[in-house]
C-alpha cells in the first residue's frame, strides 16, 4: 500500500525552518541559568537528590511554553496566557512522574543495579542508558498528552490518551526524526566553534561551551515544544484541486427539484453563455436546515438521472482471475461519460466490463457507482462506493472522492469512510467553493469527535467565507450556533460567540440597506 502523507508533515517541516532563531539561544540561556542556580541552590541545602525533580518542573515549564503557544496558534489564533504554560507544565510533571519516581528511588539505593536488572543480566550503567533512552522518547508524548488536555484528569485518562494517538504513528515518528536531528544538527554547528575557543585558552573554551550548550538546549526545547504543540494542526496549504478531476455537478447548485436534462459528469452543460455568477445561488446550498442533522438524508438534487431507473444488470465478479491494470482508465471513462445522457446503458456496460475485465481503478469505481445511483441501482453504486473510496486515498485522487461523496451524500450512513478521510474530502470542497458539502463534511467530523481541532478549524474558515464572501449572514449564523453547540473549550467558544455577533451586524446593515429612511415629523 503506498505511503500517505499526513497534515502534520507539513507543518513539522515548517517548525523546523523558523525553530532556529534568537529567541532560541535567549530560552537555553534561560533554562540553563535556571538549572545551573538550582543545582548550586540543592548543594548548598545538602539535598543533591532533589535535582531530577527541579530539572524535569525546569524543563517541562519551557516545554509548555513552547507547546501551548503552538498549540494556540493552531487553533484559529486564539490567545494564550502564562497561567495555561504553568498548567501545561504541571500535567506534563505528573505524567513524567512515571518515569521519575522509579530513578529517584534506584538513586537513593546507592545506584545499585535492580534486582530486575540483575535476574536479566544486564550491566547497570547499560541499564541506566536504556532508561535514559525511554525517557527521551517518552517526553514528547507526555507533551502531547498535557498540552492538549482539558482537565488534569485527562493526564492519566486512557480515553484522552487514545484520543491523541490513535492513527499518530507516523507523525510521531516525524516528532522523533525532526527532533533527533535539529539537536544534532545544532550540535555539529557548535562544536568547530567549541574547538577553536579551546585552542585559544581555557577560559575561551568554557564560554563558548556554556552558549553552545544554551543553543543546544534552547533548540531542543522550542523545536520539541512546538512539534508537539503542532501534532493537530493542518499546513497552511494544500494541494490545488484538478479541474480535471473535479466532477462537473461540483460547481452546480444544489435545488430541492430533481431536473433531469442536466449534463452529466465530464460533459459541458448545453447551453452555458456565461459563466454562474456565484453570487447569484441560493440561500438553500448554504443553509439546508441545521447543520447539526447532516446525517441524516436531506432532500438535494438528483444530477442527470434518466425520469425512470434504467435496467441495467450489475455482473457479477469474478474471483481467483489475475488481472492486469487498466492505464489509461481517466481516458476510457471520459469516452464512455460522453454517451451517459443519451444511452446511460451503454456507459453503465462499458464502465461494468471495464471493472471486470482490469484490476480495480479509482476511476472506474468512482464513477461506476456515481452512474449507478444516478441510474437508480443504488444498492450497488454504494457497493461500488465502498471500493473506490479506499483506492482513491490510496493513489491520491482524493478530488475524485470529494465528488464522489457529494453526490452520495445524502445517505452519508452508508458510506464507510474513516475521519481523516472525510477531513480530506472537506478540504477539497471547501477549497472548490463548495461551502455547503464542506460544511456537512466538517460538520459530521464533529458530530464523531466533538474536539477535533481541524474539523473545529475547518468549519470556522467556511462560516468566516460564507459571511465575509458570499454574505450569507443568515446561513453563516446556522453554521455558528452549531459549532457553539459542541464547544465545550471557553476560548473557542468566545471566537465563535464574535461570528455570531458579526452575523447579527450583518443582518442589521442589510435590513437597513433594504429600508428607506423614515419621514422626518413636522
Amino acid at each position: 500500500m503506498a505511503e500517505t502523507l499526513s497534515h502534520f508533515g507539513g507543518v513539522a517541516g515548517d517548525v523546523l525552518r523558523r525553530a532556529l532563531r534568537g529567541s532560541t539561544w535567549v530560552s537555553g540561556m534561560a533554562l540553563v541559568s535556571a538549572l545551573f542556580l538550582t543545582a548550586r541552590g540543592l548543594g548548598s541545602i545538602e539535598q543533591p537528590g532533589l535535582f531530577p525533580v527541579a530539572a524535569m518542573l525546569i524543563v517541562s515549564l519551557g516545554l509548555a511554553y513552547h507547546g501551548v503557544r503552538a498549540a494556540a496558534a493552531n487553533a484559529s489564533s486564539l490567545k494564550t496566557t502564562d497561567g495555561r504554560t504553568f498548567v501545561v507544565a504541571t500535567r506534563m510533571a505528573i505524567a513524567s512522574a512515571v518515569w521519575l519516581v522509579p530513578w529517584m528511588l534506584w538513586g537513593a539505593s546507592g545506584g545499585r543495579t535492580p534486582e530486575l536488572f540483575d535476574s536479566i543480566g544486564v550491566p547497570s550503567p547499560l541499564a541506566a542508558g536504556l532508561y535514559l533512552f525511554g525517557c527521551l522518547v517518552a517526553t514528547p508524548i507526555f507533551l502531547i498528552a498535557a498540552v492538549h488536555s482539558k482537565s488534569w484528569i485527562d493526564v492519566l485518562s486512557p480515553v484522552h490518551w487514545g484520543h491523541q494517538f490513535s492513527g499518530r504513528g507516523n507523525d510521531l515518528m516525524v516528532i522523533y526524526t525532526i527532533q533527533t536531528g535539529g539537536a544534532a544538527l545544532a550540535a555539529a554547528l557548535m562544536t568547530p566553534l567549541v574547538f577553536g575557543a579551546i585552542r585559544l585558552n581555557a577560559t575561551a573554551g568554557f564560554a563558548t561551551t556554556a552558549v553552545a550548550a544554551c543553543v543546544v538546549l534552547g533548540y531542543w526545547v522550542s523545536l520539541t515544544g512546538r512539534l508537539c504543540g503542532s501534532i493537530h494542526a493542518a499546513p497552511a496549504e494544500v494541494e490545488p484541486v484538478l479541474d480535471a478531476e473535479l466532477n462537473r455537478d461540483l460547481s452546480e447548485p444544489v435545488s430541492d427539484e430533481p431536473p433531469v436534462d442536466e449534463p452529466p459528469v465530464d460533459e459541458p452543460p448545453v447551453t452555458e453563455d456565461r459563466p454562474r455568477d456565484p453570487q447569484q445561488k441560493d440561500d438553500a446550498e448554504y443553509g439546508e436546515g441545521p447543520i447539526r442533522e447532516v446525517p441524516k438524508a436531506a432532500k438535494i438534487r438528483r444530477y442527470a438521472a434518466p425520469s425512470k431507473p434504467v435496467a441495467f444488470e450489475v455482473p457479477k465478479p469474478v474471483r481467483n482471475v489475475r488481472k492486469t491494470p487498466l492505464l489509461d482508465a481517466e481516458t476510457r471513462v471520459k469516452e464512455a461519460m460522453k454517451r451517459f445522457r443519451l444511452d446511460p446503458s451503454y456507459t453503465l456496460s462499458n464502465l461494468a466490463e471495464l471493472n471486470q475485465k482490469f484490476s480495480p481503478s479509482a476511476h472506474v469505481l468512482q464513477s461506476l457507482a456515481i452512474c449507478l445511483h444516478r441510474t437508480g441501482h443504488i444498492e450497488h453504486a454504494f457497493k461500488a462506493a465502498r471500493q473506490a473510496f479506499p483506492l482513491c486515498f490510496e493513489r491520491g485522487y482524493t478530488s475524485l472522492a470529494a465528488a464522489l461523496f457529494y453526490e452520495l451524500r445524502t445517505q452519508l450512513n452508508k458510506l464507510d469512510l474513516r475521519q481523516s478521510q472525510v477531513l480530506e474530502i472537506a478540504t477539497v470542497l471547501q477549497r472548490a467553493d463548495e461551502l455547503a458539502a464542506a460544511a456537512k463534511a466538517y460538520s459530521l467530523v464533529i458530530h464523531t469527535d466533538p474536539r477535533e481541532i481541524l474539523a473545529i478549524k475547518g468549519l470556522l474558515d467556511v462560516a468566516e467565507r460564507i459571511l465575509k464572501v458570499k454574505r450569507k449572514p443568515a446561513a453563516a449564523l446556522k453554521v455558528y450556533r452549531f459549532l457553539l453547540e459542541h464547544q465545550n473549550d471557553a476560548g473557542m467558544a468566545e471566537v465563535i460567540r464574535n461570528g455570531i455577533e458579526q452575523c447579527h451586524d450583518a443582518e442589521e446593515a442589510a435590513e437597513n440597506v433594504e429600508q428607506p429612511d423614515a419621514p422626518a415629523r413636522v
